[in-house]
Order: structure tokens, then C-alpha cells, then sequence
């Protein structure tokens, strides 16, 4: 489709023209051949790179993606207790139990169809981060969905796994398959 000299970094053929055999034998470098995507299993990445080059989003950026959906999620709560109570609902701190399911499947919709459509939440839009897969691509919903997951079991135990976020991939990552990055 393109002249070899019209794509930035393709190699120059080298040899005769019409296409002979010549030339063949010849070693090839490193800079002449193109890494082929054999599949997840088979292609490691550096700790601290993606495919593309972005670092790993800092700690700092995902407490306050962290901070942020946690406000949202608050809030979502206290309208969920406000409305019932503006319907005549009596609502009492023992009632909050039967308020968790609903809070619960607000959060799972909250963050996962953004991570599976954006790649990031409102509180990571916010901080300036993302989530791809290992290989750079969007998430699936089953990353997206054990993300959420993780995240919650990360809440319920205090925050504990989020310090592996220091090495460059948290709980949530390591699970899932799945990088947090600084937006480019």
C-alpha cells in the first residue's frame, strides 16, 4: 500500500531492485524486524513501562481518584436516604443495612461502565489517571468488573492492598490484568 520511505521507521530495502533473492542470507537487526503480539501469556512487559511508555500512575493520584469516587458514592447514598425519607420513610441508622444493596449496585454501575467504556472513572478523569490491560487495550468487563471487586475488598480491609501501589501496580491491577497510568 505505502512506499517503504513514505512510513516513519520502516527499514530500506536493501539489494537489487527487482526483487531478487539477494541480500537474504544476511543477518537482520533488531531495528528491521516488528515484535509480534503472540498473546498475553508470552509477552512480558517492564515493571515500570506500558506498551506505549506512560509511567504508572503515582500513589498520590490514586488516592485522590480514590477520594473523589468515594465522595461520589457517599453522595449517592445520602440522596438514596434522602429521597426515601422525602417519600415517609422513617429512616433510622439501623435501617442502613437494607440501603447496601442498592449502594452497592450504584457503585458496581459507577465504576465499571466507565472503566469498561473510558478506561477511567470520575475520580480517575479527575487525578489525571487511566487503566488499561497489560497490553495497552481497553479493559474488558471481566477487568472491569474484578477491578470493582478488588476495589471493594481493598475498602473493607482499610485500604491495606493499595500499598502495594508503591511497586507501580496495586491489588486491583494485579487481579485484574490491568495497568493504572498517567494520562497522556
Amino acid at each position: 500500500l505505502f512506499d517503504p520511505s513514505e512510513v516513519a521507521g520502516h527499514p530500506q530495502p536493501t539489494g537489487p531492485a527487482d526483487g531478487a533473492d539477494e541480500g537474504r542470507d544476511r543477518p537482520v537487526s533488531a531495528a528491521e524486524t516488528r515484535p509480534v503480539k503472540a498473546g498475553r501469556e508470552s509477552r512480558q512487559l517492564p515493571s515500570d513501562r506500558d506498551p506505549g511508555g506512560t509511567a504508572p500512575a503515582s500513589l498520590r493520584d490514586r488516592l485522590a481518584a480514590a477520594a473523589l469516587d468515594l465522595l461520589a458514592l457517599l453522595l449517592a447514598l445520602g440522596l438514596l436516604v434522602g429521597v426515601s425519607s422525602a417519600m415517609g420513610v422513617d429512616v433510622r441508622l439501623s435501617d442502613l443495612p437494607f440501603y447496601l444493596p442498592t449502594w452497592i449496585a450504584f457503585g458496581f454501575f459507577y465504576q465499571v461502565l466507565p472503566l469498561l467504556f473510558w478506561g477511567r472513572t470520575p475520580g480517575m478523569k479527575w487525578a489525571g489517571i487511566e487503566s488499561r490491560d497489560d497490553d495497552g487495550e481497553p479493559l474488558t468487563l471481566q477487568q472491569a468488573a474484578l477491578r470493582w471487586l478488588v476495589g471493594l475488598v481493598t475498602w473493607l480491609l482499610l485500604g491495606l492492598p493499595g500499598l502495594l501501589a508503591l511497586t507501580g501496580r496495586s491489588l486491583t491491577d494485579r487481579v485484574s490484568g490491568s495497568r493504572t497510568l498517567a494520562s497522556t
